[in-house]
């Protein structure tokens, strides 16, 4: 089984294997709220650039994060309406809720 998007079509397996790991998770939670930079996401989870830059790169290249540039920065977001048309993905996206609060 696979989810389409209008980028590509990315095997159930990859997203289960981007979604096996906590930060992704609440890198999806937070860019559902708001577009936020690689800067601060890296501030509210407390982790390097690099890392950040990283996970950002893998769902980013899933297209579960639009991305525009401002300058030098990038921004992300979640593409919420795709996320929440998949069962999969929506429970994710509450777990990753559920891991920034806690």
């Amino acid at each position: 089984m696979q989810l389409s998007t209008a980028h590509q079509s990315v095997p159930r397996v990859e997203q289960f294997r981007l979604l096996a790991e906590g930060g992704r998770l609440q890198l999806l939670a937070l860019c559902a709220e708001e577009a936020l930079s690689v800067s601060e996401l890296a501030t509210l989870l407390a982790d390097s650039q690099p890392q950040v830059s990283r996970r950002v790169a893998a769902l980013r290249e899933a297209a579960l994060l639009d991305a525009r540039k401002d300058g030098t920065r990038l921004f992300v977001r979640t593409d919420v309406a795709a996320v929440e048309a998949d069962p999969v993905l929506a429970a994710a996206l509450a777990e990753g809720r559920r891991l920034c609060l806690a």
